[in-house]
C-alpha cells in the first residue's frame, strides 16, 4: 500500500513545544492552544496566539476585564513572605528582633498596598480577608516587636536570665522583672 494523503485530512502544522499536547481543531487532534487552528503567521512562524493579537498569556498583552493587575499575585506573595520573616525574627534574640520589626514594617506596607490593589479588582473576598486578617496579624506583631527593641535594656535582661534560669522559679523571676520592666515601674 502507497502512503496516500487524504484532502480530508489535511497534516497537522509543526507545532511549538508547549504545544505538544494540546491537539489541533482542523485535525483528528482536536483544538490548539490558541484555539484559532494552529496555523502560521505570515512571516512563517507558528501561530503563538488566538487572531494573532497580543494575549493574557503574552507579557505585554492587554487586562481583560475582571482579570487582576499584573503583580497582584507577586504581592501578595512578598507580602506573605515579609510576615512570615517578620514572625521568625521577633522571636530570635535581641540584636536579631530588629530584622524582625523591619520585616514587619515592610509586611505593613506590602499589606495596604495589596490590600488597594486587591479592592480594585474582582478577586475573591476570602483574599481581601485574609489580606485584612495579615495585616492585623504584622501590626500587631510590629508593635510587639517596636516594644522589645524600644525597651533594648530591659528585654536584654530578660532575655539573658531565661537563659540562664534552670528552674521554674527562676524563670518565674525574670518573669516578674519583666513585668516590673526591672525596677522602672517600681519605687526604690
Amino acid at each position: 500500500m502507497k502512503d496516500v494523503e487524504h484532502p480530508e485530512r489535511p497534516a497537522p502544522p509543526p507545532q511549538d513545544p508547549d504545544q505538544r499536547d494540546v491537539p489541533h481543531p482542523g485535525s483528528a487532534m482536536g483544538p490548539t492552544k490558541s484555539g484559532k487552528g494552529g496555523g502560521k503567521r505570515p512571516d512563517g512562524g507558528p501561530e503563538r496566539s488566538g487572531g494573532g493579537g497580543p494575549t493574557k498569556a503574552d507579557d505585554g498583552g492587554p487586562q481583560r476585564p475582571g482579570d487582576p493587575p499584573k503583580g497582584t499575585h507577586s504581592l501578595l506573595t512578598w507580602f506573605m513572605a515579609a510576615l512570615l520573616a517578620a514572625l521568625i525574627g521577633s522571636s530570635l534574640m535581641l540584636p536579631w528582633k530588629v530584622l524582625g520589626l523591619v520585616f514587619g514594617i515592610a509586611a505593613l506596607v506590602l499589606g495596604i498596598v495589596a490590600l488597594v490593589r486587591t479592592g480594585r479588582t474582582k478577586l475573591p473576598g476570602l483574599v481581601r480577608v485574609s489580606t485584612i486578617a495579615g495585616l492585623a496579624a504584622a501590626l500587631f506583631l510590629v508593635i510587639g516587636t517596636g516594644a522589645s527593641v524600644l525597651l533594648w535594656p530591659i528585654t536584654e535582661t530578660y532575655e539573658d536570665c531565661m537563659g540562664t534560669a534552670l528552674t521554674i522559679q527562676a524563670e518565674r523571676t525574670c518573669e516578674d522583672g519583666l513585668r516590673n520592666l526591672d525596677g522602672l515601674l517600681t519605687p526604690n
